[in-house]
C-alpha cells in the first residue's frame, strides 16, 4: 500500500484516466469501496465519491483539481453499496462537463445538477438509490432535518428502507440552508429523485 494511503490520511484523491470525452475514475488502493454517487449526479473537484474501507478504517475518496463531470456509468459493484476493489480499479466513469477553471462552487455539490436541468431554481439533494423514504431514524425519535435548518458534510439525511434495509443517508456537499423536503415518511423514491431543496451559505 502507497504512503497515500497512510492510516493519518482522512482523505484522499481517485486516480483518473482520460479517454477522449470520457473521465475513469480508478482505486487509489486495495480496500472495500463504499460508494456514495449515482448515475447522472454532477460531480467536481474535493466531491466525496465514496469511501474506501482499508484495515476496518474508512477514507474519504475525492476527485483530484480540474475534474468535472456526470456520472454516466458505475463499474465496480453494479448496484451494490460496497465492494472489494484492487489498486488501480475502475470505478466509475465519467463524462466531462466543462473546463478545469468552471463554476467549482457547483461541482463540489453531489446534486447540483438539479439548477441546470430546469427542474428547480436551486441545488437539491437527490437519493441516492432507489428505497422507501423515512425522515427519522426511529417513529418515536424526531425528524433528521426540518425546512429552515443548515445542514452540513456528513450529516444525516433520512433513511432509504429497501427488503427491510435500512440505510442511513448522509449529505455530502457544502453548507446549506433546507429550503423544502419533497418526500413524506413512506414514500417510494427512485434513485436520482429530489429529497431536499438546498440553499447554499
Amino acid at each position: 500500500m502507497s504512503s497515500a494511503m497512510s492510516s493519518a490520511d482522512a482523505e484522499i484523491e481517485v486516480v483518473v484516466e482520460r479517454d477522449g470525452d470520457n473521465l475513469i475514475v480508478l482505486s487509489p488502493g486495495l480496500g472495500r469501496w463504499r460508494k456514495s454517487t449515482w448515475l447522472g449526479q454532477t460531480v467536481g473537484y474535493r466531491t466525496v465519491m465514496g469511501s474506501l474501507v482499508v484495515l476496518g478504517r474508512a477514507v474519504r475518496l475525492t476527485l483530484p483539481p480540474g475534474t468535472i463531470g456526470t456520472v454516466s456509468q458505475i463499474i465496480a459493484g453494479g448496484a451494490q453499496r460496497v465492494v472489494a476493489v484492487d489498486y488501480h480499479q475502475r470505478l466509475l466513469i465519467l463524462r466531462k462537463q466543462g473546463e478545469p477553471g468552471a463554476d467549482r462552487a457547483s461541482s463540489n455539490n453531489p446534486s447540483a445538477q438539479a439548477a441546470s436541468s430546469g427542474e428547480s431554481d436551486h441545488p437539491s439533494f437527490r437519493s441516492p438509490t432507489s428505497g422507501r423514504f423515512y425522515s427519522r431514524p426511529d417513529p418515536n425519535k424526531p425528524p433528521f432535518m426540518a425546512v429552515g435548518d443548515v445542514i452540513r458534510d456528513g450529516m444525516p439525511i433520512c433513511m432509504l428502507e429497501v427488503m427491510k434495509t435500512f440505510s442511513r443517508i448522509r449529505y455530502a456537499g457544502p453548507d446549506a440552508t433546507v429550503r423544502a423536503i419533497h418526500p413524506t415518511d413512506g414514500d417510494d423514491l427512485q434513485q436520482g429523485d429530489i429529497i431536499l431543496d438546498l440553499e447554499y451559505l
